[in-house]
C-alpha cells in the first residue's frame, strides 16, 4: 500500500498553468479560436454551454492581450522580475504532493528516496532553483560535491528558500498607518480617505451597500468592520482615477491608490477591493516577468484554485480568511 507523508499543508498551487503572451503566441491562439468557432458554425452546434464556453475562451485571449498592451512601457521593469519565478519550485512541490510513499516508511526514507527520484529526472530544475541565488559554475560544482550522499541537504536547502519566497506572497509585508477602535466586542478599522466618494458612485451602488460588498470581502463577521472616514487633508489614503489600463497602489507609497476611468458597476468593486488589499499591505499573489530571448510576457498566479482576490480579480474570487485574521492581528493586535 502507498501512503502519502509529503504533503505541504501550505502550497495552494494545484492547478499550474502559467499564461505565455507574445504576439505570435496570442496570433496563434486567436487563429485556433477562429478555427474552432467556424467548425461549431457550420456544424449547427446548438448546445448553449459550448458556446458559452468559447464566449469564455474569447474573453481570456482578450484580457491576454490587454495585459501585453498595457505592460509594453514596462518590458524594462519586468525583464528583471524574471528573478521571481517560481515555476521549478512549484512543479517540484507538485511532484512532492503527487509523490507516494511505501507503507510503513519512514518519512526522512521517502523523501530521500523522493530527491534521489527527483535528481534522476529533474536535474536540470534542481540547478536553476540554485541559480536563482549564485552563478551557474557555482551550483554545478555545489551539486558535484553534494552528489550521491548529500543530495537531500542540497535540495532541502534551496527547496526551503523558495518555499519561505513563495509563503511571502500570501503575509502582509508594509502596516499601513490606519487605526483600529473598539466597538462593542467589535474591532472597526478606520481608514482617513480622500476622493472616496467618487469610489462608491461609479461602482452605481448605495454607498450603504458598497460599504457591506467591501466589508462581505475584508470583514470578520462580530469581529472585523473596515470603515472609510471622508477627509480633505492629511489623509491615510488618497484615491484617483486617471485614463489608464491599469489600476494600482504605488509601490513607493502604498497611500496613494489609481483607478482606471474605465472602471465601474461590480468591475470596479473587485479592482478597488483588490487594490485595498495592496493598501493593507499585501501584495499580488501572482507572478509576471518578461523573458527578452524569447518576447513574452510570462504570467501565472500562485493560487492554484484561483479564488484568491488578490491573486487573480474574477467574480468568483473572494479574500481568504487568513488575511483577514492577519489585518485583525497586525492592525488591531487581536490574536
Amino acid at each position: 500500500m502507498l501512503v502519502d507523508i509529503l504533503r505541504d499543508p501550505h502550497f495552494k498551487s494545484s492547478a499550474f498553468k502559467p499564461h505565455i503572451m507574445g504576439e505570435d503566441s496570442i496570433e496563434e491562439k486567436l487563429n485556433k479560436f477562429k478555427k474552432k468557432f467556424y467548425v461549431l458554425k457550420e456544424s449547427g452546434e446548438s448546445d448553449v454551454s459550448i458556446w458559452n464556453e468559447l464566449g469564455q475562451e474569447l474573453k481570456r485571449l482578450n484580457s491576454l492581450s490587454s495585459r501585453l498592451k498595457a505592460q509594453k512601457c514596462s518590458l524594462d521593469r519586468l525583464k528583471n522580475a524574471q528573478k521571481n519565478d517560481l515555476r521549478d519550485y512549484i512543479k517540484m512541490n507538485e511532484r512532492k504532493e503527487l509523490y507516494l510513499c511505501q507503507q510503513n516508511e519512514a518519512q526522512d526514507k521517502c523523501h530521500n528516496r523522493f530527491v534521489m527520484d527527483l535528481v534522476k529526472n529533474h536535474k536540470r530544475s534542481l540547478l536553476r532553483m540554485c541559480r536563482r541565488y549564485n552563478t551557474k559554475g557555482f551550483c554545478g560544482r555545489e551539486f558535484n560535491r553534494a552528489y550521491p550522499n548529500k543530495l537531500v541537504t542540497f535540495f532541502d536547502y534551496y527547496f526551503s528558500r523558495q518555499q519561505k519566497e513563495y509563503n511571502s506572497f500570501f503575509l502582509i509585508r508594509k502596516k499601513g498607518p490606519f487605526s483600529c477602535e473598539s466597538e462593542q466586542n467589535k474591532k472597526k478599522l478606520v481608514i482617513k480617505v480622500k476622493g472616496f466618494n467618487q469610489v462608491w458612485q461609479r461602482s452605481f451602488m448605495e454607498k450603504d451597500l458598497f460599504m457591506m460588498a467591501i466589508n462581505n470581502y475584508w470583514g470578520i463577521e462580530n469581529s472585523l468592520e473596515i470603515e472609510f472616514a471622508s477627509v480633505t487633508s492629511e489623509e491615510d489614503l488618497h484615491i484617483k482615477f486617471e485614463d489608464s489600463m491599469i489600476s494600482f497602489v504605488d509601490g513607493d507609497n502604498s497611500n496613494n491608490m489609481t483607478l482606471s476611468l474605465g472602471l465601474s458597476g461590480h468591475q470596479l468593486l473587485s479592482v478597488f477591493t483588490h487594490e485595498l488589499g495592496h493598501v493593507l499591505g499585501f501584495k499580488d499573489c501572482y507572478v509576471e516577468f518578461f523573458n527578452p530571448r524569447k518576447s513574452n510576457l510570462i504570467y501565472y498566479t500562485l493560487d492554484g484554485n484561483q479564488s484568491n482576490l488578490m491573486c487573480e480579480i474574477t467574480k468568483e474570487a473572494i479574500v481568504p480568511f487568513s488575511y483577514k485574521q492577519q489585518v485583525l492581528k497586525t492592525y488591531c493586535q487581536v490574536e
